[in-house]
């Protein structure tokens, strides 16, 4: 919530419009930040697919922050903070559970730096004994290895994001499957009521002669296909069959989308195959059958006049009247974009993030209560209904495709590090693309449209494989920047983190350049 000086901003206290996009933990998360800070804002969550085909639905959550920055540690330690008191107030009902474990690795300088990232951070740091290693781990991975031991939370995909949004819904947030391919169209959503309304009375006569173009998007499905942003105008006027005259009407804005598209997006509901080819809605009069004409009249919502003479034209024309989107500037104040691997795209800059490739297989293992590391690469994790066996990390890698080739390959290596796992049964496999970027963006910007509506972009993506841990801080920077409040503290660790990277990487030059004249000196 607003403390009682950030209430007093009108900044925090006045309602605002605000469009979040994506339904990720980034999304919701900051969804939720917002809600905190101002009850009464109003917010529209867009997403482009069902949750379960987007990445945070397969994710474990695993509490573990990468880096020993600055502002990693305040995003993480801000995440941990939150997701203790959902521990402490709901328990598993909210997707998250305490746990304890271990990493294992052969460099003990990497489990250094674990140790400043987060060893003040999570509960019970340590590192183990020579004797506590031997009593619990195989003696092949033993030798030359050191191992951590903490215990902090998970937070599964699969629970902790339905319960976000289940809480979201009921504190009023709208939810609206749609691709945005521009941040700009945002501003000119309207919402299905209003689209009904503005469209009724209205029948296009006639269609533009443009090959592959038809205006608009199917009622209920629009997020279906990406429609172009690029609004043209046309004219709405009496002389149709439909008889539904509007001759006074002016001219109004209508989107345009491949109609071949549109006909797939409504095959699910009226599972009807298009009377016409994929690359062109060019074709010759079509004789509709009965069935056709009857799924397409429930479908399109009114009389379908004419059915067994009407030709191909006066189909398309039924479809526009239909499926027109009319924009208009539905104020939002602020978009928010949450948009993980689109994120860059949307953003302006399509090379600003890329895919970091991970596998995981859910495996039968109900014994396995801790979490187990080996390198960072490969391990178990327990959530509260399933174990977990991964991965694989393959930066600019966007395959979603699992091949048994490389599930056999992750098997084996963890077998390798866990034996007693060799007649465990693998139940499922997940693949997901992590937003890799050198570091998250959590900034915001002005901008303006083509019609000169200025509106504000805050920026929150490009969170890698960190997304469950640092969320939650990343969520609350961003709702600050939303409400125009002081963000001294991030400002100041990502000044401290700037510096610490350059001279990191001075250090690292260093140390090249050195290497470099001594090899040079050998071969003299």
């Amino acid at each position: 919530m607003c403390s009682a000086a950030e209430t007093s901003r009108s900044t925090c206290a006045a309602p605002k419009k605000i469009a979040v996009i994506g339904e990720g933990v980034i999304g919701l998360s900051t969804a939720t930040a917002i809600k905190q800070r101002d009850p009464t804002v109003q917010i529209t969550v867009f997403h482009d697919r069902p949750f379960q085909s987007i990445l945070s639905r397969g994710i474990a959550g695993l509490f573990r922050i990468g880096q020993p920055t600055p502002i990693q540690r305040l995003y993480g330690n801000e995440t941990f903070v939150h997701l203790a008191e959902l521990w402490r107030t709901l328990g598993g009902f909210s997707g998250v559970q305490l746990l304890s474990g271990h990493i294992m690795s052969e460099d003990e300088n990497s489990l250094r730096d674990q140790e400043r990232a987060y060893g003040d951070i999570v509960y019970n740091f340590r590192f183990l004994s020579d004797e506590e290693k031997r009593s619990q781990f195989s003696s092949s991975h033993l030798e030359e290895s050191s191992v951590i031991h903490y215990t902090a939370f998970t937070s599964e995909g699969a629970k902790y994001c339905p319960w976000m949004k289940k809480e979201l819904i009921a504190k009023g947030v709208d939810f609206v499957q749609r691709k945005i391919d521009n941040l700009d169209e945002v501003l000119g959503v309207l919402s299905e009521r209003e689209r009904g309304e503005s469209q009724r009375g209205r029948v296009p006569a006639e269609l533009d002669k443009e090959e592959d173009l038809v205006g608009g998007n199917l009622p209920g499905s629009i997020s279906r296909f990406p429609a172009r942003s690029k609004a043209r105008p046309h004219n709405w006027h009496s002389g149709t069959r439909a008889g539904r005259p509007a001759a006074e009407k002016p001219a109004q804005p209508v989107l345009d989308a491949p109609l071949s598209r549109i006909w797939r997006a409504a095959q699910p509901v009226t599972r009807i195959r298009p009377p016409f080819g994929r690359k062109s809605c060019a074709v010759g009069p079509i004789k509709p059958t009965a069935r056709l004409v009857s799924r397409l009249s429930r479908f399109f919502g009114g009389r379908w006049a004419g059915a067994s003479t009407r030709a191909s034209d006066d189909l398309l024309a039924c479809c526009r009247y239909r499926t027109a989107i009319l924009l208009a500037d539905e104020g939002f104040e602020v978009v928010v974009n949450c948009a993980g691997l689109d994120g860059g795209r949307l953003a302006g800059d399509p090379n600003d993030t890329f895919p970091i490739r991970g596998i995981l297989l859910k495996v039968d293992a109900p014994w396995q209560k801790h979490f187990f590391f080996r390198d960072f690469i490969t391990f178990t994790i327990p959530t509260i209904d399933a174990v977990y066996v991964g991965t694989v990390k393959e930066d600019y890698e966007d395959s979603m495709t699992i091949t048994k080739n490389e599930t056999n390959k992750l098997w084996c290596r963890y077998l390798s590090l866990q034996p007693a796992f060799k007649n465990v049964k693998v139940l499922d496999h997940f693949v997901g693309l992590r937003p890799g970027r050198s570091s998250v963006r959590v900034e915001a910007e002005m901008r303006k449209t083509e019609k000169g509506t200025e509106y504000k972009v805050v920026h929150n993506y490009g969170h890698g494989g960190s997304g469950f841990t640092i969320g939650w801080g990343t969520a609350l920077h961003a709702s600050a920047l939303v409400f125009d409040l002081p963000t001294t503290e991030y400002d100041e660790a990502l000044a401290d983190t700037a510096a610490l990277e350059k001279l990191t990487k001075a250090a690292e030059e260093a140390k090249a350049a050195a290497k470099s004249r001594v090899a040079r000196s050998v071969t003299h």
